[in-house]
């Protein structure tokens, strides 16, 4: 009984230390859940176009998608950057991790169904 509420205790403090993060991360999480649900809904054109921005990364070189990596990188922790320089910007950047979600959802589908072809 005692080891229980200690437990409780110790996961009390973390939660309330770490709440800010945790809700981040929850904002990524349903991001990827919303993106799933998108790739789940959007037509025969959509997936389409999805899996033809996919396509286009195997015939390029390593230096053209490290290229391209780095700029799409670069904008979001760019935009995170400015969003801290201001009290609204800090809705801005739990926008901006629902946003990520949201594509590493889609790909992720995509990816998924073009492994099963």
């Amino acid at each position: 009984m005692r080891k229980r509420d200690l437990a409780t205790r110790v996961l009390k403090y973390h939660i309330r230390q770490k709440g800010a993060t945790l809700l981040l991360g929850a904002f990524f999480l349903l991001g990827a859940l919303l993106g799933t649900q998108v790739y789940r809904f959007c037509g025969e054109e959509e997936r389409q176009l999805l899996e033809a921005l996919l396509s286009i990364a195997p015939n390029s070189t390593f230096a053209e998608v490290f290229h391209r990596q780095i700029l799409c990188e670069g904008a979001l922790l760019l935009l995170l950057f400015l969003s801290g320089f201001c009290a609204l910007g800090q809705s801005a950047a739990a926008f901006l991790l629902l946003f990520r979600g949201l594509g590493l959802g889609i790909s992720g589908v995509c990816l998924a169904q073009q492994g099963r072809e």
